[in-house]
């Protein structure tokens, strides 16, 4: 089964995608998690669907440090089996982190709700 997640609220900036890859590993999900440039997270999930909703559930607790606000899911068949879990970054490593600074200052002193 594959799962398709969006996640919105103070989730970058704050370890959520590490939080999620060590969640997925434990349930022996495949896949990966990826930071989107308007501030939220995007996961694809390949497992059990027990597993599967089980990491739904806990995304939506706002694990550690973070504030979820909002979580969108589909499931859907995709054409790609992923053989592990991994972190997406679309750009260096300083940028990448950069980006993930910026959008938690903005969620802080903004107080955006998406």
């Amino acid at each position: 089964m594959d799962a398709s997640i969006h996640v919105f609220g103070r989730v970058q900036g704050v370890t959520f995608r590490k939080q999620v890859k060590n969640f997925a590993l434990a349930e022996n999900i495949h896949g990966y998690v990826e930071n989107r440039h308007d501030g939220s997270v995007f996961i694809i999930a390949q497992g059990e669907k027990k597993s599967l909703f089980k990491l739904i559930r806990w995304v939506k607790s706002s694990p550690g440090i973070s504030e979820v606000t909002k979580v969108t899911t589909s499931f859907t068949s995709l054409s790609h089996n992923y053989l592990s879990f991994s972190i997406r970054k679309h750009m260096s490593f300083f940028s990448d982190q950069m980006s993930s600074i910026s959008h938690l200052v903005k969620r802080i002193v903004g107080g955006n709700d998406e």
